[in-house]
This record gives structure tokens, C-alpha cells and sequence, in this order.
């Protein structure tokens, strides 16, 4: 993890099928990255939220962020985070990707904030750069309890994007 840079990757996304380690790799990606983000890491739980239009609430509650303070709670948590040098992390994203545009408008206004995100499928991104620093994790047990070829399809991939 020494290769993320945060003032040049600012979006991350770990994708794979369930039960291979995401939340584990994002959460131990946060613990040691802490240092570089002096405003604070977050871990947001998606996983009972199903609604994109629930998203941003989910992620000013655990930020801290006055959502009924401005009119829009993107507003909010751009305020919220301001030149800050936050990781938000997103813990299963795939249901509810739709939220992407106000994730982009975020880290457009926050120029410090970094998102690590989770999900079993891509978050199609527009900045998508998949062979630039891709890595791609297996734990030994997938590997010696199934097929390579299995193994291989199984595995989780990292995604950089950038800006």
C-alpha cells in the first residue's frame, strides 16, 4: 500500500466476489494509511442500504456532518470534509453504484479527500485506469481449495482512479 498516493489516487475500489477479504483489505488499508489523513478515516457500512438516495445520509452520520444545515447533503458533507484530508471508506458500494455522480462532485469540491471503496463489481468510473498499479489478492485457501482457473476468476482487483 505504500504506492497510493493521496493527492494522486483519490478514488480506490476493491472488487471481488463475497468472502474474499475486501472489508478486511479496506480496513487494514485505513488503519495503516490513518497517519496520512490528519482530518480522519471513516468506515461507512452499506450493506442494509439499498437506496442511492440513502447513501450520503449513511456517510454525514458517521462523519459528523450537520445534513440539516444546508439544503443539500451533498453540500453538507463537502463542508463536512473541505480541504481536510479525509479517506472515506464505503463498504459495499455495489448496491447502490448509482450514487457514483454525487461521489465524483465530492471529490471534486474536497480536493483532500480520498475514497476506498468495496464492491463485487466494478464502479465503472469514468477515470478507470485498470492497469496502472492493479494488484490482484487471493487468500492460499481459494487457491487450494478450487481450480486455478477458478482461483483466478475469483480473485479481488484493485482499481485506481484518478483525477
Amino acid at each position: 500500500m505504500h504506492g497510493i498516493d493521496p493527492v494522486r489516487v483519490r478514488l480506490v475500489t476493491l472488487t471481488g466476489p463475497g468472502g474474499v477479504g475486501k472489508t478486511r483489505l479496506a480496513v487494514a488499508v485505513g488503519e495503516r494509511l490513518r497517519d496520512r489523513f490528519d482530518a480522519g478515516a471513516v468506515f461507512v457500512p452499506l450493506d442494509a442500504v439499498t437506496d442511492p438516495g440513502l447513501v450520503l445520509a449513511a456517510i454525514g452520520r458517521v462523519a459528523g456532518a450537520d445534513l440539516a444545515r444546508t439544503g443539500s447533503q451533498a453540500e453538507a458533507l463537502a463542508e463536512t470534509f473541505g480541504d481536510g484530508a479525509w479517506l472515506l471508506i464505503l463498504d459495499n458500494l455495489e448496491q447502490v453504484v448509482q450514487v457514483a455522480p454525487y461521489l465524483g462532485e465530492l471529490l471534486a469540491r474536497c480536493p483532500q479527500l480520498a475514497i476506498l471503496a468495496t464492491s463485487r463489481t466494478g464502479t465503472g468510473g469514468s477515470g478507470r485506469q485498470p492497469g496502472r498499479g492493479a494488484a490482484r489478492l487471493a487468500g492460499s485457501r481459494l487457491q487450494s481449495s478450487r481450480s486455478r482457473s477458478a482461483a483466478r476468476r475469483s480473485r479481488t482487483r484493485v482499481r485506481y482512479l484518478s483525477r
